[in-house]
């Protein structure tokens, strides 16, 4: 696995320039895999990892590009080959621009790292739409820029986990991607400029810039307002993407789900077939309710692609694995459903005491459960019922019908012109004159 690290520092301080170099040492040291990539004044970038698919492109001593770069190609069949190297003028224009004429002319997925002569700040570029991680902290004074946490983590730092992420995570379950996962550490987006500047402040106060911003597609110099042309556009851009990412490998794997993003791949890569082999998979669950199979093998078929059907199930899971996983900071998303069926597990428990406790203060099998607030959903009727409830109420104003899970009914209130509401009303009323406050239907035996 390709992997850097960026380690900065105030040259004018001493200490900290003698903590940045003894820091260096120390990764050198712990990996003949570690390779010195760029040196310049107060900066250090190391490379460990490389492979067929990632590179490093210097920029005439006053930057560097790591991973994979291409050049735009202006017609629409072009297909952009991986930059080997860069030229002086090619060089000279992206530090110039502050790394701009990255996101302007060339596409990839890359981070790169410029230190121009004329610019006071070190500036970090992650490529829009790569999947090379880019993070940075701030930590014994320097400041240190790192794809792969397991080896800073190696190097003796340790980290705070953040409690808005894991509520986020856990609990909310919204966009794991909102919030930084950790308190130490901040991501660089994708095309982002993150500018640190030792020159005008000694701390290396960070600024943020997106070079890269979708909203302002609309705002093209030459917008396409014909839609056969847009379409033609779109096709022949993604098309020529997909066969510049492919031709790097002589063998391809697709995962195929028969959806819309797949299936376009897969039309993609047909036409590569002859050329190179291209065998498409899909997971499926044997047992499932559902199963992407059925689209899948219509786009398998239709691209005359070889096609792999995987059957998984949970037994097939060894979870020992989980022991061995490097450590990452946005841990994968099964990590997340491994922790949701804890979390399930509490709630069946939670439900099997509340059961019993109400059974023995009532004196009777308690076996309906009304949810509170009525939220429910499959996973909380599932709890339900492992804890012995045959029959469960939600708010939500729906039919009951013989085909309706027991632990998941709805309930349908009568109309304000029924017999029923009036009879509703009337015993309200009744009970109101007769107490003068809500009727207490379960009394705690007296001590």
């Amino acid at each position: 696995m390709f992997r850097f690290v960026c380690i900065a520092w105030n040259e004018r301080a001493r200490d900290e320039k003698a903590v940045g170099e003894a820091l260096a040492q120390q990764l050198l040291d712990r990996s003949p895999d570690w390779r010195l990539a760029l040196k310049a004044s107060g900066l250090h970038v190391y490379c460990a990892g490389q492979d067929g698919s990632h590179g490093i492109l210097a920029l005439d001593g006053q930057g560097i590009v790591l991973g994979t770069l291409r050049r735009r190609i202006a017609t629409l069949e072009g297909r952009a080959t991986g930059l080997k190297h860069l030229t002086e003028a090619q060089s000279r224009e992206i530090i110039d621009s502050g790394g701009k004429a990255l996101i302007e002319t060339y596409w990839g997925n890359y981070v790169a790292v410029l230190c121009g002569r004329l610019d006071p700040a070190i500036r970090v570029l992650r490529d829009p739409t790569g999947s090379l991680p880019c993070f940075v902290m701030k930590a014994r004074g320097l400041t240190i820029v790192f794809s792969c946490i397991a080896d800073i983590a190696a190097l003796g730092f340790t980290f705070t986990p953040n409690p808005s992420y894991l509520e986020s995570r856990l609990i909310l379950e919204s966009n794991p991607y909102e919030r930084d996962a950790l308190v130490e550490v901040s991501r660089v987006h994708g095309g982002e400029c993150l500018s640190i500047d030792y020159r005008r402040d000694a701390t290396g106060r960070f600024t943020r810039e997106f070079y890269w911003t979708p909203s302002t597609f609309q705002k093209s110099d030459h917008p396409i307002h014909d839609p056969a042309e847009a379409a033609e556009a779109m096709r022949s851009i993604v098309r020529g993407a997909t066969h510049s990412l492919a031709r790097q490998h002589d063998n391809l794997l697709l995962r195929l789900s028969g959806g819309l993003d797949s299936s376009i791949v897969a039309g993609c890569l047909r036409e590569m077939a002859p050329e190179r082999q291209v065998t498409c998979y899909t997971y499926f669950t044997p047992r499932g309710r559902s199963s992407e199979l059925p689209w899948a093998r219509l786009a398998a078929a239709h691209c005359g692609l070889a096609h792999v059907e995987c059957a998984v199930t949970a037994e097939d899971l060894d979870l020992s694995l989980l022991e061995s996983t490097a450590p990452t900071v946005n841990p994968p998303i099964g990590l997340m459903h491994l922790q949701k069926i804890t979390l399930e597990t509490q709630l069946t428990e939670a439900m099997e005491l509340g059961r019993g406790e109400l059974a023995e203060a009532s004196g009777a099998p308690v076996e309906v459960i009304g949810y509170p607030g009525g939220r429910c959903d499959d996973r909380v009727a599932a709890a339900a019922r492992t804890a012995g409830f045959r029959v469960g109420y939600s708010t939500e104003r729906a039919p009951v019908t013989p085909s309706s899970d027991p632990l998941l009914l709805g309930r349908i209130g009568p109309s304000l012109h029924t017999v029923g509401a009036l009879a509703l009303e009337l015993a309200f009323t009744l009970v109101k004159r007769e107490s003068g406050r809500p009727t207490r239907v379960l009394e705690r035996a007296p001590s």
